[in-house]
């Protein structure tokens, strides 16, 4: 499970930054969104991982809080409750 949500993760680090770099995704975001706890740990995450094919990275433990810290935060949300209770049955 965890190279499947790390695999999530970078497609979803790379998607960010190929649309940053290429158009916006939004015309407006409510600045408040940056104080949620989701997003100051998903940001974190965010130069942990070397976009470019072919170059291994080096996880240090740092890097591994970092991830442990986001995958925490998530779980707590509402929708990720919900999943955890119907698939915890």
């Amino acid at each position: 499970m965890t190279c499947a949500l790390v695999a999530t993760l970078f497609d979803l680090i790379s998607l960010y930054l190929s649309a940053r770099e290429s158009r916006r995704l939004f015309k407006y975001v409510d600045e408040s969104v940056f104080n949620l706890p989701t997003y100051k740990t998903f940001k974190n995450l965010l130069d942990n991982y070397i976009p470019q094919v072919g170059i291994p990275e080096k996880v240090d433990a740092n890097e591994l809080r970092e991830n442990a810290a986001f995958i925490k935060e998530v779980m707590n949300t509402v929708p990720m409750i919900y999943v955890h209770k119907v698939i915890d049955v």
